[in-house]
């Protein structure tokens, strides 16, 4: 792999050129890209975790620091308002270095209120602004905030990753990939929920407030809840099952990987090892051309095939498909575009004009409805669950095999996810390699 610095000079340049043309296109005399502002807690004197905007750590990787400004000009070297404040009350900003800082003229500012009256000594007539509001610079004088057609024409480019950023993406795998491992034994050597939760990020060297999304721990029943964040604190009397759904984050850039494991040999066991064979089976056809809606019908269809052969329902797999009882065991989307964000923007666009499509008729809960491109990444999860709210009112179908269904119940359900770069010929797995490596 080629110097990070060397990727990130290319990845720069590759911004430049693109969004230079872009900005002249639509009008516009520049960009200017606010890193956000600390939120504070409805009447109490401390703020909510910041969380960067993502179009500024697209441009570097500075994710952890709040009232700073990136101003872009056709053919001239971006400039960096970097905060650096005088603070003994919290951890501050010291000078700003790494692999990033000889790309931009940096000027120091101490506050936000400095930062602002800087801004309004330039020039910034006919300057577009990328900023989540309230955002001060955003009322200054000439100043167009969050224009539609520009935030659309770069949604939509951030779908396919340059080199530096599928190097940021790897690293997030590597990262995350230690995590599971100890959240693995955490599970088997008879931690709680929350214990696991805690193992996962001393392993990983995050906080709470540097993972990408809350994690999911989730043993038991309590795997059918998709988006289980309440952990218990005790230990299970009984342990049937594991479903971690967890990330990590590397220069702004997440992982997102999802494993399940069951406590004993025996029908879940299988089911696991079945569901594992499949979510393989439907990577390996992802690959630049291919419609990502029909991956999603395709892995409908061998979840039927597995619910058939495994007992759960009393039909064919055809017959699972074509009625749509697999979307009782399999409620959400294959998967969708990750990068800058978990479930990144653009999934739902035809263009890069902003064009949208609907959400899909059978699978409106499918996030990413685009065809897939070269360098896209995206995560690939199929998932059975045995969720009650979706299978009780289902009682009287005399396809379900219910009383195969109620002993799996308390097994909750299976989800397994990587991250996949689509290219012509196949694609590159990012998650199975960092796992390899462990072991």
């Amino acid at each position: 792999m080629r110097d990070i610095q060397v990727l990130y000079q290319a990845h720069l340049q590759q911004l430049l050129s693109e969004t230079g043309p872009l900005l002249e296109s639509l009008g516009y005399q520049g960009l200017l890209v606010a890193s956000g502002s600390p939120r504070p807690c409805f009447l109490d004197d401390h703020d909510y975790p910041f969380v960067v905007n993502p179009h500024f750590k697209r441009w570097l990787p500075l994710t952890d620091n709040p009232h700073c400004y990136l101003l872009l000009r056709v053919g001239e070297r971006p400039r960096l308002l970097y905060h650096q404040p005088r603070d003994y009350w919290h951890a501050a900003a010291g000078a700003a270095e790494g692999y990033w800082v000889d790309s931009f003229d940096i000027e120091p500012v101490a506050d936000a209120e400095a930062a602002l009256k800087t801004l309004a000594g330039w020039d910034l007539h006919g300057v577009a602004c990328i900023a989540e509001a309230p955002e001060p610079a955003a009322e200054l004088p000439g100043v167009a905030t969050n224009p539609p057609a520009l935030m659309a024409a770069l949604h939509y480019a951030r779908a396919c990753k340059s080199e530096y950023e599928l190097h940021c993406l790897r690293e997030a795998n590597r990262i995350a990939a230690k995590g599971h491992r100890a959240a693995r034994d955490a599970f088997f050597g008879g931690d709680s929920e929350l214990e696991v939760h805690l193992r996962y990020l001393a392993a990983c060297g995050h906080t709470e407030a540097q993972s990408p999304y809350g994690n999911i721990v989730a043993f038991n029943q309590n795997a059918a809840i998709l988006h289980n964040d309440r952990y218990g604190v005790k230990p299970p009397a009984q342990r049937h099952s594991f479903l971690i759904d967890a990330g990590a984050t590397f220069e702004g850039y997440i992982a997102d990987i999802t494993r399940t494991y069951a406590a004993r040999e025996g029908l879940f066991a299988d089911l696991v090892a079945r569901m594992d064979q499949e979510q393989q089976g439907i990577a390996s056809e992802v690959k630049a051309g291919v419609e990502f809606v029909a991956l999603h019908e395709r892995m409908h269809q061998r979840l039927a095939a597995v619910l058939s052969d495994s007992g759960i329902l009393n039909c064919d797999a055809d017959t699972a498909f074509g009625e749509g009882i697999t979307r009782l065991f399999f409620p959400h989307g294959l998967g969708h575009l990750i990068g800058l964000q978990t479930h990144d923007v653009g999934g739902w666009q035809i263009n890069a004009a902003g064009d949208r499509c609907p959400p899909h008729s059978d699978y409106p809960a499918l996030r990413l409805q685009r065809t897939l491109q070269e360098r896209m990444a995206v995560t690939i999860e199929p998932g059975l669950y045995f969720i009650d709210q979706l299978l009780e009112p289902q009682r009287e179908n005399p396809h379900l095999n219910w009383p195969l269904i109620d002993t799996l119940r308390p097994c909750g359900g299976i989800r397994i996810e990587d991250t996949l770069v689509a290219l012509p010929g196949g694609a590159e797995n990012l998650t199975r390699p960092a796992f390899t490596a462990l072991d």
